[in-house]
């Protein structure tokens, strides 16, 4: 059930810190040196703010959830997504991505994408937003296997 208090708004440098710790969720389950070399850092999110546009759900004063998104002239993609622990499973993903979708569709793209780890296996939570797996990158990233997911927004 979504949080009716909860609102989507685009980050601020502010943010940054808040942003982080948020990020950092999905990377809980991983070793720990894949987590020491691609965790976030409130530098690397400043940095990334400058390629990316993020926007985060907030809950009163607190950033509850955050995407990036890399908007093309044709495609949208997810660059990274992630509910803080605690406010899962409260409909805050979905709000997230439906957000990008719209945010995409007025930007004129005609597909949003992105990829998952298959070892993080967030595809699920994809499929059931309608996207769909359109291709499997062996050993794509630091030897894990990808899976490319994609959505028409047309």
């Amino acid at each position: 059930m979504v949080n009716r208090m909860v609102t989507i708004r685009a980050a601020e440098d502010g943010d940054a810190a808040e942003i982080t710790e948020v990020l950092n969720t999905e990377f809980e389950n991983e070793d720990s040196d894949f987590f020491r070399k691609y965790s976030n850092t409130e530098e690397k999110i400043l940095k990334d703010m400058k390629r990316c546009k993020y926007y985060v759900a907030v809950d009163g004063d607190r950033i509850v959830g955050a995407i990036s998104l890399l908007l093309g002239d044709i495609t949208c993609r997810i660059d990274d997504m992630a509910v803080r622990k605690g406010s899962q499973r409260r409909g805050i993903g979905k709000e997230l991505v439906r957000f990008a979708e719209n945010l995409a569709g007025e930007h004129g793209c005609s597909i949003i994408w992105c990829t998952t780890s298959k070892r993080l296996d967030a595809s699920g939570f994809y499929l059931k937003m309608g996207f769909t797996a359109s291709e499997l990158l062996p050993r794509h990233f630091e030897g894990r296997d990808l899976i490319k997911l994609e959505k028409s927004l047309i």
